[in-house]
């Protein structure tokens, strides 16, 4: 059961950057989801702006991990 626990991946600046992630992880096939964070759903404007965090299941974190790191080098690269 412990293996199907969500666990923290990482905290990403805005709504942009957590969904290039979430599409990226998807398509490797790690189940992924993210959670705005800031005040919440009765603030007035957008959660695009707002940080995101991603979380995965326990079991993936270090492929997902993984996958992350070399898509971060990759976009590194000139």
């Amino acid at each position: 059961m412990a293996e199907q626990q969500t666990v923290l991946l990482d905290t990403v600046p805005n709504e942009l950057i957590a969904q290039l992630w979430i599409d990226v992880l998807i398509d490797a096939g790690i189940q992924v989801f993210a959670k705005v964070g800031g005040p919440g759903i009765g603030a007035w404007g957008s959660a695009a702006m707002l940080e995101h965090e991603l979380y995965v299941r326990r079991f993936q974190l270090a492929a997902a991990k993984e996958i992350i790191e070399a898509f971060n080098l990759e976009e590194e690269t000139p």
